[in-house]
């Protein structure tokens, strides 16, 4: 999947006239990280050209103009007035039909065409029209769902999920989802943001707590599990240093009368705390994507 943005040279011209470039170059920076693709109008390119020239020694201008010159040979950034118009052209129609909210679209089932990977950078009310990283990020969230294989999906959770760590075994977790990886993928998207984005918020405000606690106060069902027995067997993370238990856990949507799947992570993990080496500490460890704990367990 090749996300694809479509910037407008005025959108530049403006941005560098309101000393707001900062945000476009933070855009264009993550675009290149996600192996994207950015499509430049043709119009006013030479008076955009005479303007960064005419501020040559603004730092933000500098980052540009090499950007420009380096990532067009690359390839990673085209001039393309006819590409652009046509596929602004759709864009500006597709989002009149979609949901406008991430929550809307992986929680409530907005309508959202996943098959179509484009987006705008300029300032407006729509999910697809971007004009800060932080809202880019939020779509390649949204993205994430037309992903079809379990390998390439973790590895795009690794990657957009910046201040999250996943256990090294995550993959085979989500291979034994009740609802299976498909079903399941707009609900693991949503809730993983909902972890990373909350938990430090909340901790922030209310300082420590207990995992109970915690939970109680996050948008989407969470709380810890309860059966000791299946946390000490299956919720526990050896480190290099000592156990980390990983039984909070947020609740997909129930199916029939199966427990619904689940994300067990521990919301905190402790200062000083590595994995083969890595340090993890302060972050939010995802140590499993799959069904209840302990439950396949009861019932034999």
């Amino acid at each position: 999947m090749v996300i694809e943005m479509l910037l407008n040279n005025a959108t530049l011209y403006h941005a560098i006239k309101e000393q707001t470039l900062d945000d476009v170059l933070d855009i264009l920076e993550e675009l290149k990280n996600v192996s994207g693709r950015c499509v430049l109008s043709e119009s006013n390119y030479e008076k955009l050209i005479d303007f960064i020239y005419t501020n040559h020694r603004r730092e933000d201008c500098i980052q540009l103009s090499r950007m420009l010159e380096k990532e067009m040979a690359r390839k990673h950034i085209i001039m393309d007035g006819q590409r652009y118009q046509s596929e602004k052209e759709k864009l500006d129609k597709c989002i009149q039909t979609e949901a406008k909210s991430l929550k809307e679209i992986l929680d409530e089932d907005g309508a959202f065409d996943f098959s179509y990977p484009v987006v705008s950078c300029e300032e407006h009310k729509a999910i697809r029209y971007i004009s800060h990283v932080s809202e880019l990020q939020n779509i390649l969230v949204i993205f994430g769902n037309a992903i079809e294989s379990i390998k390439e999906f973790v590895s795009y959770l690794t990657f957009i999920y910046k201040e999250l760590v996943f256990d090294d075994k995550i993959e085979d977790s989500i291979e034994h989802l009740e609802a299976g990886f498909v079903y399941r993928r707009k609900e693991i998207l949503y809730h993983l943001y909902c972890i990373e984005k909350e938990i430090p918020a909340l901790l922030l405000k209310y300082g420590p707590m207990d995992n109970q606690t915690l939970g109680s106060k996050m948008s989407i069902p969470c709380s810890p599990e309860r059966s000791r027995k299946t946390v000490k067997i299956e919720l526990t993370k050896q480190t290099d240093q000592a156990e980390l238990v990983c039984e909070m856990h947020t609740k997909m949507k129930k199916i029939g009368t199966r427990p619904p799947d689940r994300i067990y992570f521990c919301a905190r993990v402790p200062k000083g705390i590595t994995i083969d080496g890595k340090n993890i500490e302060e972050k939010s460890y995802i140590y499993k994507i799959t069904k209840h704990a302990g439950f396949s367990k009861k019932k034999k």
